[in-house]
């Protein structure tokens, strides 16, 4: 477990990216991750499996040379492993999500959009029944008595106009009555003058 756990502490890209499983973003996120305080923490680097754990093992345990001498290997001498025949996707495959998992995932996905949609209808029919039924008391308490006096308003404003027009002909018929009482009072005077000049004439012939 000690050469193990100093294998993935110590080997280089090239040296993890030699063992079938390990592709370079998951040697470059187990370089990241180091140190490693044991071999359990590198499982929660990105990628990293048990299986995959298992083949690093596998070449540790066949005494593989150092991690600095494994770069110096030709390709063509790459030992033949265990499992190693198996194509890559399948290792990948083992930290996807499996069926299952993806189908509950998308289960519960679509019970939330349904759960919100129902919310969004039970929202729309609540403002909808708030508005068909409150609208005829807010018409009887406030839109009604607001029309009701806008229409008195406007009777008194009618009758406001009639009566100036009525002041109006008033004031001219005052005028007039003013205009015949005063032309009547010339005359008075006039008259006046006269029977005084009459009443002056008498006494002079008497």
């Amino acid at each position: 477990m000690d050469k193990l756990l100093h294998f993935l502490n110590t080997a280089d890209v090239n040296s993890l990216t030699r063992i079938p499983g390990v592709t370079t973003p998951l040697a470059e996120g187990l370089i990241a991750g180091r140190p490693f305080n044991s071999v359990d923490e590198c499982l929660q680097v990105k990628g990293m499996g048990k299986n995959i754990l298992a083949r690093i093992q596998t070449v540790v345990d066949a005494n593989e040379p150092k991690p600095e001498e494994i770069a110096l290997i030709p390709a063509e001498e790459e030992p033949i492993l265990i499992e190693a025949s198996q194509p890559a996707k399948e290792t990948e495959s083992d930290d996807k999500p499996s069926f299952g998992s993806r189908l509950g995932n998308a289960l519960l996905t679509f019970l939330r959009a349904l759960l919100r949609l129902i919310l969004v209808i039970l929202l729309i029919g609540g403002v909808g029944a708030a508005i068909y039924f409150g609208y005829p008391l807010l018409r009887e308490r406030f839109i009604a008595p607001v029309e009701q006096n806008t229409a008195r308003v406007t009777e008194l404003e009618n009758e406001v106009a009639d009566l100036k027009i009525q002041l109006s002909e008033i004031n001219q018929r005052v005028d007039e009555m003013n205009a015949s009482i005063e032309a009547h009072t010339a005359t008075l005077e006039k008259l006046e003058s006269m029977q005084h000049t009459l009443e002056t004439q008498l006494q002079c012939f008497s």
